[in-house]
């Protein structure tokens, strides 16, 4: 009874590691899907920024008098983009460290539930 008493607390323990590594296996999943998420959205600003150089040279060809004020109204623009990939930049870098760590607690727990 003894014996069993032990098997059932070992039971418990390893109910109890498997559903960490559960629970860590869907945070790595969810922070893939945000990293996927924002690279794809880092691509999409990235296309915007390029349409808007494109049609701000355009526009430019045919703005000769009002060149200055375009310029700058155009400058503001494609820095702000400028400013919106770096800060997706860094939050993809974020979300590849968070997921780099996650991925090696998991790993962690296997190679202790293993041995």
């Amino acid at each position: 009874s003894l014996m069993n008493a032990e098997l059932g607390k070992a039971d418990q323990a390893i109910n109890v590691k498997s559903d960490e590594l559960k629970k860590m296996e869907s945070l790595a999943s969810n922070l893939q899907k945000q990293l996927e998420k924002a690279t794809v959205e880092r691509e999409q600003l990235a296309k915007e920024k390029s349409s808007l150089e494109q049609g701000m040279g355009a526009q430019m060809e045919k703005m000769k008098n009002d060149v200055v004020a375009t310029r700058q109204g155009a400058d503001s623009v494609v820095t702000m983009k400028d400013n919106e990939l770096k800060k997706m930049d860094e939050l993809a870098s974020k979300l590849r460290a968070e997921l780099k760590h996650q991925t090696e607690k998991v790993s962690q727990m296997e190679a202790k539930q293993a041995a």
